[in-house]
């Protein structure tokens, strides 16, 4: 809610080197920048949770060459709701998505949400192929965490001379940048990637405080990043080396960053009381189906809570 910087880590030593790669190194962050994505097309009423699109191999002609963006393990989905394919992390349904709401779109959320490094209007956006710096990254998801609103990351919050008398004192400027029910639909849908997606692991080490986020890994496994946010507090954790090189045949997001990403937030945290985000007004809940989108029979146990616009929530369930 105020930006300040609790902690920073830019590097194993600094007496081995001052760089610090928490504010100026820029690296890929694969799909990590998902989130940034799919936030775009909702807040341009271009796609709801519940879109449905067939997430397939796709070939597409770029710069007079073919390129075919792959998923994991060239595994996908089939017909898949928008809200499935980001809980799968499913690349070529978020390429689809950038296509289906130019890429321009993209990069307009991505500033609008606190990221300054120049950003490519091209396809490639959909799976994090333009560089930001760990710090932007963290304010771009600390802004979703906030109702959509933007505040500045802040370092330094007052001066004083040394008798005591404020200099400068940090005032806390909020800017909207999406609309609050636009980002509390993003947070559910991360909140199902850590539920039941690429972040599950983090259940499954014990961690049960309600989390939000998403894991992200880059092409030959170069960087893993876990980006999460409770409402009190979002960290980013990316781990690579200076000169990108292959960290390992099993080093991804979920299993390099987020197991740093869980000791800092548990440490951070602890005593402090869980707590939810409410529910801003104008929304709904439904349980889906995440092949169809449509409202799922009692007791399903693929269906998953999602988040609805008034306007867009499916029927209920329906045996007719």
């Amino acid at each position: 809610a105020t930006g300040y910087v609790k902690a920073m880590v830019g590097g194993r030593d600094i007496f081995v080197s001052y760089y610090n790669r928490a504010t100026t190194s820029r690296r890929q962050p694969g799909s990590g920048f998902k989130p940034i994505v799919y936030l775009a097309g909702i807040a341009a009423n271009l796609i709801s949770p519940v879109s449905l699109f067939m997430d397939e191999p796709k070939t597409y002609r770029i710069n007079r060459q073919n390129w075919t963006p792959r998923n994991f393990k060239n595994q996908y989905l089939g017909q898949t709701t928008v809200a499935w394919a980001l809980t799968k992390s499913a690349n070529s349904t978020s390429v689809q998505i950038v296509q289906h709401i130019s890429p321009e779109r993209v990069v307009d959320m991505a500033e609008r949400l606190g990221i300054r490094s120049k950003m490519g209007p091209y396809p490639s956006i959909a799976l994090g192929a333009s560089e930001v710096t760990l710090l932007e990254l963290a304010a771009a998801y600390g802004t979703i965490a906030n109702y959509g609103y933007k505040v500045e990351p802040t370092f330094v919050k007052s001066i004083e001379d040394p008798g005591g008398r404020v200099l400068y004192r940090h005032r806390v400027q909020p800017i909207p940048a999406v609309s609050p029910s636009d980002a509390y639909i993003m947070i559910q849908m991360m909140r199902n990637v850590v539920n039941r997606g690429t972040g599950r692991i983090l259940r499954r080490m014990g961690y049960d405080a309600p989390v939000a986020g998403k894991t992200g890994t880059t092409n030959d496994q170069k960087d893993a990043w876990f980006s999460g946010y409770n409402p009190d507090l979002v960290a980013t954790a990316w781990v690579g080396f200076d000169q990108p090189a292959t960290l390992g045949r099993r080093e991804y997001g979920g299993t390099a960053a987020l197991p740093i990403w869980m000791q800092f937030m548990g440490a951070a945290l602890e005593g402090v009381p869980d707590r939810t985000i409410p529910m801003p007004s104008g929304l709904v809940t439904a349980r889906i189906d995440p092949t169809t989108g449509r409202s799922a029979p009692p007791g399903s146990s693929d269906a998953f809570l999602e988040i609805f616009k008034q306007e867009e929530a499916p029927p209920p369930y329906s045996e007719l």
